[in-house]
């Protein structure tokens, strides 16, 4: 009898510090549903365990326009008790007649400061940006297709950006901090810049509600800019039941773009390790009378070995 108790009580332990470590990162761990990613921190590497693989493609709406993104992040942990995490991203952005692919590489390392009290600090090692503009095809639609500044079969912007981010974990809150090219190199020519005007800080946090058995509930807050004249608020409520179904509401007040944005997040566990999420954000206001195609799809797979 006592065997079988002493036994009995090591399994729970065992399961209440699986718990506790499966719940610290719940929503994050459905990818593109929250409003983390290496790409607007990079001390968000490594944070979530070892090979993490996301996929996400969205599409915005623009009335006759649209905007399509695809990114592609993996990050992990490696070294003494897996305090030092690594990570990257490729993102490309297709509008008009104009294509963004950026190439990035962070690092990242944590502090364990009490026993439930993580920091995490991060770096990007680099991040490589290059706009591609196809000339040839915006001249044939220009008013004056003579026009110097059309001359030539494509323009093509390159440069360097760095990265420096902190985040915070305390059991089950979370706080992210992150300034993003901060520092930037044109290979186009000789500038090399400090805080230039592309410079922006970033700033995420959230607390997981712990409610019903098996159920969990998550405000998350990202914010923009928010020191500028052009800031962006995100909001979000995200539900999960047992880390395997997810349900979200998002809202978007972003004072750079054309309107503000509603919008819903859902995704579910679909096979062991892997996640997949669809949103779906619509306009709920438009300041310059583009049209009624304001809409934004979002479509992701998170795959965790």
């Amino acid at each position: 009898m006592r065997t079988n108790l002493i036994v009995i009580a090591i399994c729970a332990i065992i399961q209440t510090s699986y718990s506790q470590e499966d719940s610290r990162y719940r929503i994050n761990r459905f990818g593109s549903a929250a409003f983390s990613e290496i790409a607007t921190n990079p001390a968000f590497a490594g944070i979530e365990g070892r090979h993490i693989l996301d996929l996400s493609y969205d599409v915005f709406g623009l009335g006759a326009w649209s905007i399509k993104q695809f990114k592609v992040d993996y990050s992990t942990t490696f070294g003494k008790k897996n305090r030092l995490g690594a990570g990257g991203y490729y993102f490309y952005d297709k509008l008009g007649f104009s294509a963004e692919h950026e190439f990035n590489a962070s690092l990242a390392y944590k502090f364990n400061i009490k026993k439930k009290l993580d920091i995490n600090l991060g770096l990007s090692a680099i991040t490589y940006y290059r706009m591609v503009t196809d000339l040839e095809d915006l001249r044939n639609g220009a008013a004056d297709p003579d026009d110097p500044l059309l001359q030539g079969s494509k323009l093509i912007d390159d440069h360097l950006d760095y990265n420096t981010g902190l985040w915070l974990n305390y059991q089950k809150f979370y706080f992210g901090f992150s300034l993003l090219d901060f520092f930037t190199v044109d290979l186009n020519g000789d500038d090399t810049e400090f805080f230039n005007q592309s410079a922006s800080t970033h700033i995420h946090t959230g607390y997981d509600f712990s409610l019903a058995k098996d159920w969990h509930i998550c405000p998350a807050i990202y914010l923009v800019d928010i020191f500028e004249e052009y800031d962006r608020y995100h909001f979000g409520l995200f539900a999960d039941y047992s880390n395997r179904v997810l349900a979200g509401i998002t809202y978007k007040v972003d004072n750079s773009s054309i309107a503000n944005y509603i919008g819903f997040r859902a995704g579910a566990l679909i096979k062991k390790r892997i996640r997949a999420v669809a949103g779906y954000e619509l306009a709920i206001d438009d300041r310059y009378n583009i049209g009624n195609n304001l809409n934004n799809w979002i479509f992701g797979l998170r795959l965790q070995y």
